[in-house]
């Protein structure tokens, strides 16, 4: 199966002022991944989006629901200002093509969620199975990065709604990596996993 490619991430005009706000000292939460299955038209820029244009329904591991699962299970920020969320959604009761990705800020101003940055597929998008534990279903689960602007936030918070989780290839980095290994209390030579590589 072909992955889809999404487009670049756009800051919405709200992101943006939000991005004002921060540069200015105020604090900024992103709160939370949403993600869609609407299309969005050509003449439609992202900047002028408030929200998804058509949302999948999704809740966080750990809370009540049976859709789709969608998690923020870490974050980055690098030296030029752009900050890389990474995004793990799982198929729940209902199938769903996936086709658009937005994370959400809360503007302290109103203590209100708003969509800050938005990205969507053009083409063909992946389709989510729904999952039936009943009937022998398997998960299909997929972890995206989505980075985006921030610049030189002062007071930043990202919402981490699924904590040490790890790629495989991070996981085998961490196992590959000679500086990892030392010695056990009873001298006996083992691997170790840092604290941000355990699952």
């Amino acid at each position: 199966m072909a992955i889809e490619t999404f487009e670049k991430t756009k800051l919405t005009s709200h992101g943006l002022r939000l991005l004002a706000k921060a540069q200015a000292g105020v604090p900024i939460t992103f709160s939370r991944a949403v993600i869609g299955d609407g299309i969005l038209a050509e003449d439609i820029d992202p900047i002028d989006l408030t929200w998804l244009v058509h949302e999948v329904e999704s809740h966080q591991e750990g809370t009540p629901g049976t859709c789709a699962v969608v998690d923020i299970t870490k974050y980055e920020v690098n030296e030029d200002g752009i900050l890389t969320i990474r995004v793990k959604i799982r198929n729940g009761d209902t199938e769903f093509y996936l086709r658009e990705i937005g994370i959400v800020a809360i503007d302290p101003t109103d203590n209100k969620e708003y969509l800050y940055a938005y990205t969507h597929v053009k083409g063909e998008a992946r389709g989510f199975p729904a999952f039936d534990e009943n009937n022998g279903s398997t998960y299909v689960i997929r972890n995206i990065d989505i980075s985006f602007l921030i610049l030189n936030m002062s007071d930043l918070n990202v919402n981490i709604t699924m904590p040490a989780e790890v790629s495989w290839e991070e996981f085998q980095q961490g196992l590959a990596d000679k500086s990892n290994i030392q010695k056990n209390p009873n001298d006996e030579t083992s691997d170790y996993i840092p604290r941000s590589l355990v699952v």
